[in-house]
């Protein structure tokens, strides 16, 4: 058995070098108001309390899904069955969908409200 200090001393580099990267990119970016972490490495505790320690949470909110691996495939799937619900890919193996809410006056501005299939989003 690996005494847990040890073990998270192993990954120090790679979680510094996710949170450093993260961190420039929201620098670069101020309207980010989340990061959804997804894949195998997602999985980690370890790597989700080491982000969470590292990125100002009261600006952007580090978001994981239940199953962070099944993400990527089920993305994937919806890619090649809707190809047009991917708004933006940011590089080759980096998958999304677009999701509308019901529009509702008293929350969104009326410049962002859409209609699709009759209905206001």
């Amino acid at each position: 058995i690996v005494d847990a200090a040890v073990f998270a001393k192993c990954f120090g580099r790679p979680l510094d070098s996710i949170a450093s990267h993260i961190n420039d990119f929201l620098r670069r970016k101020a309207n980010i108001q989340c990061v959804l972490v997804v894949g195998g490495f997602a999985e980690s505790p370890l790597l989700i309390k080491h982000l969470c320690g590292q990125i100002d949470q009261t600006r952007c909110r580090v978001i994981r899904p239940k199953n962070p691996s099944m993400a990527i495939l089920k993305g994937a799937l919806m890619y090649n069955q809707n190809p047009e619900k991917i708004v933006t890919r940011i590089s080759k193996y980096t998958y999304g969908i677009q999701c509308y809410n019901p529009f509702d006056p008293s929350k969104h501005p009326e410049r962002l409200k859409k209609i699709i299939d009759g209905k206001e989003m």
